[in-house]
């Protein structure tokens, strides 16, 4: 889904997430892809919901190893996105000063 707010654009995508096994970890290689994806233009924004029986156990207090694993990567990816917007943030402020 694309909803355009001001100048804005924000693509969202949403998962229901029931149960584990490979479906639910090819989902939630999906949702972490889907967070890594950054644009040059600073007006484009990704935005991603899950919920479910398996984001409960994702981000719960006691996580397997494996889903300790992907929450890891989850963040991991959260980190990667906010250096890059912050870096795109730093270079937009230079170019306009």
């Amino acid at each position: 889904m694309v909803i355009k707010i001001g100048k804005d654009y924000y693509i969202v995508e949403a998962k229901m997430m029931k149960g584990s096994g490979g479906g639910q970890d090819k989902q939630l290689v999906e949702v972490i892809n889907f967070i890594r994806y950054a644009e040059k233009n600073p007006k484009i924004h990704y935005l991603t919901y899950f919920d479910g029986t398996y984001a409960n156990l994702l981000f719960g207090n006691s996580r397997t190893p494996k889903v300790d694993n992907q929450y890891q990567d989850i963040i991991n990816a959260l980190i990667g996105v906010l250096k890059i917007s912050f870096s795109t943030m730093l270079a937009l402020k230079s170019y306009y000063l």
